[in-house]
């Protein structure tokens, strides 16, 4: 029996249909229903306005008549269904949504000890305890999102280079590399420890004929620090290649941080690096 409609025919989404970044690239008039979190909201009249802001962006809404009385406000997560609208003064893009219907999905029952627009500071303590509302702020998010970019340029650049992907065990049955020292951890009835490294698994694999390796993953150093710069949990990104010498080696390194970075050149505090000079050993330790 041929089926005669698909998922998308028969489900409609329950909150929302677009981001709001997808939502302000419709044509002006295109029905969208979007959710997301009230940043700002402003009365004028018989209108009021709001910034709703998503994962995507932030854009500017319309609500009229009967929609004027919830009772909403700041960071209160909706649902909100309109018209999307071409209004060149609208803020974020010069497209708002003009309002058929909004539903709360979550209220603010106190006053947010963290502001995520970041108008009024916190101590990083209250940041750290309140750490859900600390991630709303933009300067948090971007660090994520930074993070993230830098991974897939890493995985996009290795995997052009003809590697493959492996993913060694975290927890292991002896210390895999010398000179840090482990957590251990309770295995059933033996003891084990959180991998320092994959690079036993990495060397593994490469004898074992798959030549080009990398890895993407957390490392683990039970090392004692009084310094905020120190981690004893790291994101690790680990290649290991067959047939290559030590100036391969560094062509390989080059082009991954030259990729890296040529990803993340849209941020102002990265510069992307091109054309890595080669400096001489005796040179560099002038």
């Amino acid at each position: 029996m041929e089926p005669t409609s698909t998922i998308s025919d028969v489900i409609e989404p329950t909150f929302r249909s677009h981001t709001i970044e997808r939502a302000k690239k419709e044509e002006s008039g295109k029905r969208v229903k979007i959710a997301g979190w009230i940043e700002t909201i402003r009365e004028l009249g018989k209108i009021k306005f709001i910034i709703l802001r998503d994962f995507s962006g932030k854009v500017q809404c319309v609500l009229k008549g009967e929609l004027l009385s919830p009772n909403i406000g700041k960071e209160y997560v909706v649902s909100l269904e309109g018209t999307v609208k071409e209004t060149p003064q609208a803020p974020y893009g010069g497209k708002e949504i003009v309002a058929n219907s909004l539903e709360v999905l979550g209220a603010v029952e106190k006053s947010l000890p963290v502001d995520p627009t970041s108008k009024t500071p916190a101590e990083l303590e209250t940041r750290l305890n309140f750490r859900f509302l600390d991630l709303r702020r933009d300067e948090i998010k971007r660090v994520f999102l930074a993070k993230s970019e830098a991974v897939r340029a890493f995985r996009d650049y290795a995997r052009d280079e003809g590697f493959v992907e492996i993913h060694p065990p975290s927890i292991i049955g002896a210390a895999s590399e010398g000179g840090a020292e482990v957590f251990e951890v309770k295995y059933f009835e033996s003891k084990a420890y959180l991998a320092q490294s994959p690079q036993l698994y990495k060397q593994m694999a490469v004898v074992g004929g798959l030549e080009r390796v990398t890895m993407t993953g957390p490392v683990f150093r039970a090392e004692k620090h009084n310094t905020s710069a120190h981690l004893n949990e790291t994101i690790q990104m680990d290649m290991e290649a067959a047939f290559i010498d030590d100036v391969g080696a560094i062509k390989l390194l080059t082009g991954a941080m030259e990729a890296i970075t040529e990803k993340l050149s849209h941020y102002e505090e990265v510069n992307a690096l091109k054309d890595i000079p080669v400096v001489e050993y005796e040179d560099a330790i002038k």
